[in-house]
């Protein structure tokens, strides 16, 4: 071969040449670095141009005007004023509250005095189902006496034990009286349950009342089948259960939100008087709302004003079937805005109002105030005068204004003002 053809060996000694070398690819977190870098010399590059000359502003140094710096000051002050730690000022730094009128507003919450039987009865008078009246003179019927027998024993604790028989003391059988009597007593009849709850709505306060247990017991025993008996009257077996008389109980929305799993339980008039509301909204909302009678008649409230007046508004739009509703001495004095509250607008709130007893929230026209009971005497202390008699042309203005609250809206509704 001749010389001075190449041989190219001087190639064998490297598998590549530089020019042939590739290049090394970049990641993502060198391409985000790259990135953030050329946006920090842009922005560098922007503050350092010149403003125009038309415009100036002071170099603040944070990018921001000086009045976005003032709003955020003055929020920052005024978070500062609303958390500072330490005791609320006392009420004499307070501005005081004017003296509202009783037409316009409603009232510090009443004093209360304990219910007695006559009281009970007269709650529901305005109802359609009443408490049977009973003798003054002579014994009482039978049917009073073992209904009185029952309620005596039904929440008895005490422990009886039946030997069956036998002589030797370790046999037998022992049971609660209360639970021995409770579980027969749900084995009577419909309307001999309506008048064992009739005759505890009756009792004094003070007296012993049914559980909740016992009373869910006997609401669940209520039967629409007619019972096997020659003398039992089918007509009354066959009826549901449709009033309720739930006076002097500490907390009715509690019973009242499981009264939908009572099936044959249909109430059409419910008697709440003098029971304790602690949130007259949570007890409008599981009211049920076919209900076309309610007494609420000396309920104790341990609420306030707002939240009574929102209770109010809210059994207004729920309950729109409602025809007779008893307001009687009332935790808060009723005045315009409450009663607006309940009964505005009529389209919507009430519109099948027909009695609404507002006994005890205005003194009568007549009388002293000296002769009436503690509740009254406050009642009336702003229509009373300096002798202590009652004047009649403020009670009379004052039953005109609420009125004129309730019958407005082309509504007519009877109200019941006496006894």
């Amino acid at each position: 071969m001749p010389k001075h053809v190449p041989t190219f060996k001087h190639l064998l000694h490297t598998s590549t040449t530089p020019s042939q070398a590739t290049k090394k690819e970049r990641s993502v977190n060198d391409l985000l670095a790259s990135s953030r870098q050329n946006r920090e010399r842009d922005r560098a590059a922007r503050s350092e141009r010149e403003r125009p000359p038309h415009l100036w502003l002071p170099d603040t140094g944070d990018g921001l005007l000086p009045a976005e710096r003032l709003r955020l000051s003055e929020q920052s002050r005024r978070a500062a004023a609303r958390s500072v730690a330490g005791p609320a000022p006392p009420r004499s730094w307070q501005r005081p509250a004017l003296p509202s009128s009783p037409s316009t507003s409603i009232a510090t919450a009443r004093p209360t005095h304990p219910a007695s039987t006559a009281d009970l009865i007269s709650s529901s008078a305005l109802l359609s189902r009443r408490p049977p009246p009973r003798p003054a003179i002579g014994p009482p019927k039978l049917l009073d006496a073992c209904l009185s027998v029952v309620l005596h024993y039904i929440e008895d604790e005490t422990v009886v034990r039946y030997d069956g028989g036998q002589t030797d003391d370790t046999d037998g059988e022992s049971f609660v009286l209360g639970q021995a009597i409770l579980e027969q007593a749900a084995y009577l009849d419909n309307h001999l349950i309506e008048g064992l709850l009739s005759a505890v709505s009756i009792l004094p306060e003070g007296a012993r009342r049914l559980s909740d247990r016992s009373l869910r017991t006997l609401l669940a025993s209520t039967t629409g089948d007619p019972v096997d008996d020659w003398d039992a009257p089918a007509p009354t077996s066959l009826t549901n259960l449709s009033h309720l008389p739930l006076t002097l109980h500490p907390a009715p929305a509690s019973i009242m939100r499981d009264m939908h799993s009572f099936p044959l339980v249909a109430l059409t008039s419910l008697n709440l008087s003098f029971s304790t509301i602690a949130d007259l909204e949570r007890l409008a909302a599981v009211l049920p709302p076919g209900l076309r009678e309610l007494a609420l008649v000396g309920n104790r409230s341990r609420g306030d004003v707002e939240r009574w007046t929102r209770g109010l508004k809210l059994l207004g739009r729920r309950l729109i079937v409602l025809r007779t509703l008893d307001l009687s001495d009332s935790p808060f004095e009723l005045t315009g805005t409450g009663l607006a509250a309940l009964l505005h607008p009529v389209e919507a709130r009430l519109p099948s109002l027909r009695l609404l007893g507002l006994r005890g929230n205005v003194p009568p026209d007549h009388g002293a105030v000296t002769d009436r009971s503690p509740s009254d005497k406050q009642a009336a202390a702003s229509w009373a005068d300096p002798a202590g008699n009652v004047r009649e042309a403020a009670v009379r203005e004052t039953r005109r204004a609420l009125e004129g609250v309730v019958r407005s809206g082309r509504r007519w509704v009877e109200i019941v003002w006496d006894d």
